[in-house]
């Protein structure tokens, strides 16, 4: 049996003021999930962390994000939201800024994951472009 963890909807934001409960804001709640997932027995596979990462898809914040994800000992998968910035999460992530939609598969412990972005940029609602029908055709 796999055992995974799925967060999602963190809305990280450094730029949260008067937090009524400095104790239960998102980035003190991510230190919390991470801390906890340590020491989890038998230890999860992955931790998939899907949208929204951050609130505002703000630099600062995808940088805290991925400071205080790089102390999990499990590793973590990545999805993004309609909250979220996909240049600016590239760019913290992977050097390499980009709109284009963010989607991938990695296998762990012998389950493939699959991430699809369906965002569409200032909009609320989603879809799936041609690239990641593609993709999905040719993973699957």
């Amino acid at each position: 049996m796999v055992n995974f963890l799925h967060i999602s909807d963190l809305h990280i934001s450094l730029r949260i003021d008067g937090a009524k409960n400095e104790n239960s804001t998102p980035p003190v709640l991510l230190k919390s999930i991470i801390n906890l997932a340590n020491t989890l027995k038998p230890e999860p596979s992955f931790i998939i962390f899907s949208g929204d990462l951050t609130d505002k898809g703000d630099t600062e914040s995808y940088e805290y994000f991925k400071t205080v994800i790089s102390k999990s000992k499990i590793p973590n998968l990545l999805a993004i939201g309609n909250h979220d910035d996909r240049s600016n999460f590239r760019n913290v992530f992977y050097k390499s800024p980009s709109n284009k939609p963010f989607f991938y598969a990695s296998e762990h412990d012998g389950i493939k994951v699959i991430v699809l972005d369906t965002s569409q940029p200032g909009k609320v609602s989603g879809s799936i472009c041609e690239d990641q029908f593609s993709f999905l055709e040719e993973t699957l």
